[in-house]
């Protein structure tokens, strides 16, 4: 794949990308240094989830996947309407238990103070 300019060269003959390129590159350190790092520090967080509760209980992929994620986004706890979606194939336990989990994985990185 190639691609033709099919202006006049004069256009850039004269300038300057240099903040376009410090902007990318400060972008691209940002993602590097914290977007990937905070990414995988909620994944972290997420596996040790999924585990403990994976443990104890015989939950749906599926179910177990987005209540964990939904948890885990919302400060360590299930909303009433979550619980309304999933009542049929998750216990009211379970629910405690995922929220009892996310929130000791929050508190460990101080994102979530209450106990």
């Amino acid at each position: 794949m190639a691609f033709d300019f099919i202006g006049h060269p004069s256009i850039y003959r004269y300038w300057d990308a240099t903040r376009c390129v410090e902007f990318t590159l400060q972008m691209a350190r940002r993602a590097l240094e914290v977007e990937l790092r905070e990414e995988t520090e909620f994944l972290d967080r997420y596996d040790r989830v999924i585990k403990a509760v994976n443990q104890r209980y015989d939950v749906r992929g599926s179910d177990l996947w987005k209540l964990v994620m939904m948890c885990l986004d919302n400060a360590g706890k299930l909303s009433k309407h979550r619980r309304k979606q999933f009542q049929y194939s998750v216990s009211e336990e379970v629910f405690g238990f995922i929220e009892k989990e996310a929130g000791r994985t929050l508190r460990e990185i101080g994102k979530f103070p209450i106990d």
